[in-house]
Order: C-alpha cells, then structure tokens, then sequence
C-alpha cells in the first residue's frame, strides 16, 4: 500500500517515513536511510525525522551520521529529550568503538541533559548508567542503574543491566539476584540467561553455567556471547571437543572475539582452572565489553513522536511511530 502511494504521489512525505519504519523493522538499515532521507528532502523541518535517520545510522556503526542528525534535531527542537538520549547513545556507541572516554563523557552530559527535561525517563537513567560503567565507574553506574529499576520495576532489560554491572564488580551475588529477577519478569530473556551462566562459571558453579547457556542458546542460536560463555564452561569441565565447537562457534558468529582465537589452541592443551577461566573473563572484559550483553544492546529503540496535527506528514495527532 505504502509503495502504490509513493508511485501515485511521489512527494507523499508520510509514505517514506512509513515505508522508512517497515525497512528498520526489517533490519534494512540502509533502505530505511534511503525512504529518511527522501522525507527530510521533501520536508526539512521535522526535527523527529533527524532523529528516526539517526537512530538508523547508529544500527549501521554510522556514529558520527547519527550524532549529525541528533544534532540537527536539537537545532529544531532544543527540548528534544529523546535526541539527546540518542546522541549520547550514539556518542557511547563511538567510545565503544574507538575506546574514548571524550566520548562516553559526551554521552554522560547527552543522557543528563535528556533526564534534565524528562526525569521519570528510566533508559535515560540506563544510558547513563552504561556510560559511567564503560568509564569503569561502577558506583555511578549502579545509582543510575537503580534509579531506572526504582522508575521501571517490571522492566526485566533494567534488571539485567544492573546485574551486568554488579558482575564487573566481582559482586556476583547481587549480580545473580538482579538476573533472577530479570528471569522472572520475562523467561524468554536470553539475554539474562547468557548473564547469569557467566557468573555462575565465574563462580565455578558450572554446571548451572551451562544450564543457563544452554537456555540461551535455545533462544537465541546466534548468540556469540553465549557460545563463548559456553565454551569456557566446557574447558573448566574437561569437555575440550565441546568447548573447541563451542569457540569456533563464537568466532563464526563475531569475527572480533580475539579472545576466541587465543584460547582456540590453548584449550587444547590443557582445561581451564577456576582462576584462568576468571582471568579470561577480565581479558574478555578489557577487549569487549559485552561479554555480558548488558541493557545498551536493548536501548537502541525508541518511540519517535510525530508533530501533532501536521498536514505535511498526514497522520493523526500524536501518533508514534517506533524505530
């Protein structure tokens, strides 16, 4: 229906942003960018479509793109808290990539800035949070964290997130009970599965580890994290066949796991005791961070309003389009 629109009204503002949004659902990023860019050409002065093209370019590793275009949302509308949520977003997702901590304090003023005009926003208050434990400031990082699960009970993605910093505090417990009830609020959590297993193999309690990797896997059979957490339970174990496929795994599925390749042939040699599976988990920390899938892997979407009663963009007022 969107197509036929555009093929009959090829300056239908409305149509690119739809067919825009059923192309980022899809996971066609750069289809998406493509129908964003057209609208903004028709129409320039719709700050939220800045915002959905940026959110688009940060899915593509586009970071300075997306910081361009959260920028441009701001100029239109300085009160734009869901832009300056997704700039620093966009700047956290640069720090992680170039390992600046410049850009994971831009971040942190971006996510203040957006708490400033929002306070009761929780993923602000998670953003936040990730930025200060990308700056291995954990104390931070758990205040924020705690205030998005005080705004955000029943939200299991808040839950995890802090377990996830719990965990890079050697606080297993608190780490656990996070995940725990991460679990309860949403079982089909994978995330909080391949969470919870890493801490239990940090703990040597592997055997549980490989229960909730297992579970992890289950649900979500691309999961490179899982496969590498799965991996070094095996090795603690002495499965060294299983452990082998469960690295190459890892490393068929994210290329940049180059921890993955240096334990490929170690493993060979001999199983991992509880102190050199722990240190391979600080390596995994210090050369990628996600080891644990934390909650950023889940903030990267938004609800981007459209402006109330515009002609130009022909829906109704108010109406929220999801990015």
């Amino acid at each position: 229906l969107t197509n036929t629109v555009i093929e009959t009204d090829l300056n239908n503002v409305a149509a690119y942003i739809r067919r825009g949004m059923a192309y980022h659902h899809k996971n066609e990023y750069g289809s998406a960018i493509e129908n964003f860019t057209k609208a903004i050409e028709l129409d320039p002065s719709i700050s939220q479509l800045y915002l959905a093209r940026g959110i688009t370019y940060n899915h593509e590793g586009e970071y300075d793109s997306a910081i361009e275009d959260a920028t441009k949302a701001l100029e239109l509308n300085p009160d734009n808290a869901e832009a300056y949520k997704h700039r620093g977003l966009a700047y956290q997702s640069k720090g992680d990539y170039d390992r600046s901590k410049d850009d994971y304090n831009r971040a942190i003023a971006d996510f203040t800035k957006a708490i400033d005009l929002d306070p009761n926003d929780a993923r602000a208050y998670s953003g936040r949070g990730y930025a200060h434990q990308s700056k291995d400031d954990y104390d931070d990082a758990i205040i924020d964290c705690s205030k998005a699960v005080t705004l955000n009970p029943n939200d299991a993605k808040v839950y995890n997130h802090r377990g996830v910093v719990y965990y890079h505090k050697y606080d297993y417990d608190d780490a656990i009970t996070d995940f725990n009830r991460a679990i309860q609020l949403n079982s089909d959590y994978a995330q909080a599965y391949n969470s919870r297993g890493a801490v239990y193999c940090d703990k040597g309690e592997v055997d549980l580890a490989i229960l909730d990797l297992n579970r992890a896997i289950q649900l979500n059979s691309d999961y490179a994290d899982a496969y590498y957490n799965r991996g070094v339970a095996y090795r603690v174990k002495g499965l060294m066949d299983r452990a082998i496929k469960d690295y190459n795994r890892a490393t068929q599925l994210n290329p940049n796991y180059a921890d993955v390749y240096n334990n490929h042939w170690t493993t060979l040699l001999h199983p991992k005791t509880r102190e050199e599976t722990k240190s391979d988990q600080t390596t995994a920390r210090n050369t990628r961070r996600n080891i644990i899938t934390p909650f950023y892997n889940d903030y990267n979407s938004s609800v981007v309003n459209l402006p109330e009663g515009s002609n130009t963009i022909g829906t109704s007022a108010g109406e929220n389009v999801y990015v």
